[in-house]
């Protein structure tokens, strides 16, 4: 059997630094308490590199081991985790936000019989100054742009602000992120962008 070996700072750090301080679990989110986790166990063969290491609380580690968290899961957040964490961890943030965020009560759009019913694919509004935030997402197809406006500031100037939403390849990637799907995760990353209405 393979003997485990203490990981190096500079590893551990790197880890930290691409998992933004928090448990790789999508729905976990813990700010950490830090334990590496070797996704092909050193017992196995597994070393202690980017690829094989992912960072869990220790509530979702002992999870995992204790076969509540699949290692299909596992590998699942790990190949998301690389594949967005470069180079912001905060769009792991955002996806989630979009995809769990269900919107406004109907009464809000005049339905009082309703008051209770979601919405779904709210748009969140932003100005130009996100741009450089979105513009990966948006160029990836996991976000789009639509209804792009002009307003008017109190200064007299214009603001021009416009609204983003999820794509169908963002909402299948997270949906496949959230359930620990690798091959939906690799369909979603692989498929071309697909931008709904982006001049709408």
């Amino acid at each position: 059997m393979a003997k485990r070996k203490k990981i190096d700072d500079g590893m551990r750090s790197l880890l930290l630094t691409q998992c933004g301080y928090m448990c790789a679990n999508p729905v976990c989110r813990q700010t950490l308490t830090l334990e590496l986790h070797h996704i092909e166990y050193v017992s196995e063969g597994g070393g202690n590199t980017l690829e094989n290491l992912l960072p869990l609380c220790p509530n979702c580690h002992t999870l995992h081991h204790a076969g509540h968290i699949p290692k299909e899961a596992i590998k699942a957040w790990k190949l998301l985790l690389d594949s967005l964490t470069n180079p912001s961890r905060n769009l792991v943030d955002f996806l989630i936000l979009l995809y769990r965020d269900k919107g406004e009560p109907e009464m809000q759009r005049g339905n009082v019989a309703d008051i209770n019913a979601p919405r779904d694919d709210v748009p969140f509004v932003f100005t130009g100054d996100s741009l450089p935030f979105l513009a990966g997402p948006v160029n990836s197809g996991l976000l789009e742009i639509f209804n792009r406006r002009q307003n008017t500031a109190y200064a007299g100037g214009t603001t021009p602000n416009f609204m983003v939403r999820l794509t169908g390849k963002g909402r299948a990637l997270v949906e496949s992120w959230i359930k620990g799907d690798v091959s939906g995760i690799r369909n979603a990353l692989e498929s071309e962008p697909y931008h709904e209405n982006v001049l709408e």
